[in-house]
């Protein structure tokens, strides 16, 4: 799962809706646990957010948050190198001054970022 996850482009939001109350069987409770970890996992790999939601007519609410994060988002992006093996790469964002909240993913699928090409410059040579 972690290396399909590794390569979706976009954030990924899922909504859960846990119904069944204390009326739900062990199993019951143990799957929906169970699935809420894997939908946070799909949410913080992709750089998107997990909502969880008890009632249902709360739905509309979940979306209209997600609405609104997605209306709120920047997007930093840059153009891997070419170089070197396709390969997933971790990377990690450090922002100098506090702006509140801020979600990123954690790498993504490609060859060398910018940052590190080394590859050898040609200089003095005019083409």
């Amino acid at each position: 799962m972690e290396e399909v996850l590794q390569g979706v482009d976009v954030p990924v939001y899922p909504i859960g809706l846990r119904t069944g109350g204390l009326a739900a069987s062990r199993a019951i409770r143990e799957s929906a646990t169970w699935t809420s970890i894997l939908l946070r996992r799909i949410a913080f790999e992709t750089g998107g957010r997990f909502a969880l939601v008890e009632d249902p007519g709360r739905l509309t609410d979940a979306v209209k948050e997600i609405e609104k994060d997605l209306r709120s988002q920047y997007l930093l992006g840059f153009t891997p190198t070419g170089a070197g093996p396709v390969k997933y790469r971790s990377f990690s964002l450090v922002i100098s001054k506090r702006i509140g909240t801020y979600r990123a993913r954690s790498g993504y699928r490609g060859t060398e970022p910018p940052w590190l090409d080394v590859s050898p410059k040609k200089k003095g040579k005019k083409t």
